[in-house]
């Protein structure tokens, strides 16, 4: 894991599907603690936003993680939580409007594509810098 996270304080973004984040729940953070510290985008790609919501049980079951639950309450999806890195959702135009809203009020980015594939996000990312 910390070879992982060393590899991922060195990139830009870190992008992960639909599926990811329903079946794993990931934090996509570099771990790394102090000011100033490097954190990359977490990107998400789902054309349909089939997504756990803002306030949905997600276990992440797969993680390792799972003995850091015992006494807690139950978990949310850690990348709706933006104050450990941004959070950037990438879909198709109209999909969930109302989930979108929702995102957005939790800090999360959603940029929606006409048709949502892995060249249209890698020109959009290029764009953006």
């Amino acid at each position: 894991r910390n070879e992982v996270w060393r590899e991922r304080a060195k990139a830009d973004a870190v992008i992960v599907g639909g599926t990811t984040v329903r079946r794993d729940n990931p934090n996509l953070t570099t771990r790394v603690v102090g000011e100033g510290r490097h954190r990359p985008a977490r990107i998400v790609l789902s054309r349909e936003m089939n997504l756990p919501g803002i306030d949905e049980k997600n276990l992440g079951l797969g993680t390792g993680d799972e003995d850091d639950l015992i006494g807690q309450p139950f978990p949310k999806t850690n990348l709706w939580d933006t104050s450990e890195a941004p959070t950037i959702v990438m879909t198709t135009i109209g999909s969930r409007p109302a989930f979108q809203a929702q995102l957005r009020e939790c800090g999360v980015e959603v940029i929606e594509f006409t048709e949502l594939t892995p060249l249209a996000v890698a020109r959009y990312l290029a764009k953006r810098g």
